[in-house]
Parts: C-alpha cells; sequence; structure tokens
C-alpha cells in the first residue's frame, strides 16, 4: 500500500510539472511579422493562438500609435479592434455589431499573449492599457537603459537616421505615393476589363456596365473585409456611376 501511494504521488507530481511546462511553452508564442498595409501604420505583428484567436498588432512607433485587432474563435471569428495613441485608448469597436464600447476584457484577458512581441517600442506603446506591458527582466531593463542613454546623450538627428535606419520612421510621404500608385493600377485594371467585356460581348454596353459595377463592389470587399481599411470612396464610386450609367444606356435606351 505504501509502494501505491508512493507511485500514485510521484505521478501527480510528474503530471503537475507537465501541465506547468505546458502552460509555459504556451506563451513562447510564434510572432509573424510584415510591413503594415493600413495606412498610418509602418509593422505589423500577427499570430493564431493555442485558442485558435487571430491575433494582430499594426504600430507606428515613431508616430507613437497602436492598433490592436482580434477575431475571437469561440464568437465564430468576431472581430473587434482597439485603437491607442499617445498611450490614450481612442476607439474600441466590435466590428460586427459596431458598438464602440465594453470590450476591454476581450483585449485584457490576451494581454499575456500580445506582451510577448518581440519588439519593446511596440509594447511600450500600449502604455500598460489592458495590462500589455514589457516584461520586467534583467535583458529588458538593460535595454531599456540603453534607449534612454542614447535619447539623453545622443544628438536628435543621429536618433533621427537610428530610427530611419531600423524602419521605424514616419512614411506618410511614401504611403501617400504608394497609395496613389495602387489606386492607379486598381482604375487601370478595371477599366481594362470593363472595355474587354464590352468587345468579348459584342460591344455590350449592359456587359460593361456590370463587370463595372462588380469591380468596383469587389474592390470595396476587399479593402473592408481583407486589407481591414475604410474603402476608397472614388474607386468605388468612380466603378459603380460608370457600371450603372452603362447598364441603363445599354438595357434601357439602346
Amino acid at each position: 500500500m505504501a509502494i501505491a501511494n508512493l507511485y500514485l504521488k510521484y505521478a501527480h507530481n510528474f503530471m503537475k510539472k507537465t501541465d506547468e511546462t505546458s502552460d509555459k511553452n504556451s506563451q513562447n508564442v510564434l510572432w509573424q511579422k510584415r510591413p503594415s498595409e493600413i495606412k498610418g501604420y509602418k509593422t505589423c505583428y500577427y499570430i493564431t493562438d493555442k485558442k485558435r484567436d487571430y491575433i494582430r498588432v499594426d504600430a507606428n512607433p515613431r508616430g507613437k500609435k497602436v492598433r490592436l485587432y482580434i477575431e475571437v474563435f469561440r464568437q465564430g471569428g468576431c472581430p473587434y479592434f482597439s485603437a491607442i495613441a499617445d498611450g490614450k485608448i481612442i476607439v474600441e469597436k466590435n466590428m460586427l455589431t459596431k458598438r464602440s464600447f465594453g470590450f476591454s476584457n476581450v483585449f485584457s484577458e490576451r494581454a499575456s499573449i500580445v506582451s510577448t512581441i518581440p519588439d519593446e517600442d511596440v509594447i511600450e506603446l500600449f502604455d500598460g492599457n489592458y495590462g500589455i506591458k514589457v516584461t520586467d527582466t534583467r535583458e529588458g531593463a538593460r535595454r531599456k537603459l540603453l534607449r534612454e542613454t542614447k535619447k539623453k546623450y545622443f544628438r536628435k538627428e543621429e536618433l533621427s537616421d537610428e530610427y530611419a535606419f531600423s524602419g521605424s520612421v514616419d512614411g506618410e510621404r511614401e504611403s501617400f505615393f504608394k497609395d496613389l500608385f495602387v489606386g492607379s493600377i486598381d482604375v487601370i485594371l478595371g477599366a481594362a476589363l470593363s472595355v474587354s467585356f464590352f468587345f468579348i460581348f459584342g460591344h455590350s454596353f449592359t456587359a460593361f456596365g456590370l463587370c463595372s459595377a462588380f469591380y468596383g463592389t469587389l474592390l470595396g470587399a476587399v479593402d473592408f473585409f481583407i486589407k481591414e481599411k475604410v474603402p476608397n470612396v472614388f474607386k468605388l464610386l468612380l466603378f459603380l456611376c460608370a457600371g450603372l450609367a452603362s447598364y441603363i444606356y445599354g438595357y434601357y435606351i439602346i
């Protein structure tokens, strides 16, 4: 009996250590990084955690703003996002219901995961909101001291060069020209497709109109659901209006 009790105690301790190791490893999340395609942000970190929640963080360290986006798997992928600027929460929103308050717990529950982003400059943009903060470790303290020393003893121009090298410079001008270029490509492609349909279907204004309207709707859907930004109203109205006018002309007038 004593041997059996000893065995059970050993098994219990072994399972406890295994669970603790599993919990510890669950925090060693692997974040993916890419340039952010959302206007006003430079860097994007994203991950799908062990609960199958999709978490994304877009940041602009130079502009002192960060955006936290979460799709909660248990709620059917319901999307929430929060935006923080200068350490202050400026918006919280459920993107399905459009409610803009009462969702702090959604972000706070994932603070331990967000805090593992391998970029302390990004984590510091949260300024402790939702409990998201840089882990107080010896290495973290050393890096923080190094940054403060640089700010104190180096000239502003030198720090600006460092930010530029690390990719932290606010690229508003670059983003503007990039959006202009992409927008021009979208317009040219949509016009080419619509004209192609016009000739393929025997000089049909109806086909031109349907293609143009569908393309404009598709652009708006891609901007909203995939790129997670407000659709370009100019492109949307351009193709929808051209499509509607062409369809009416081809179907009712000719």
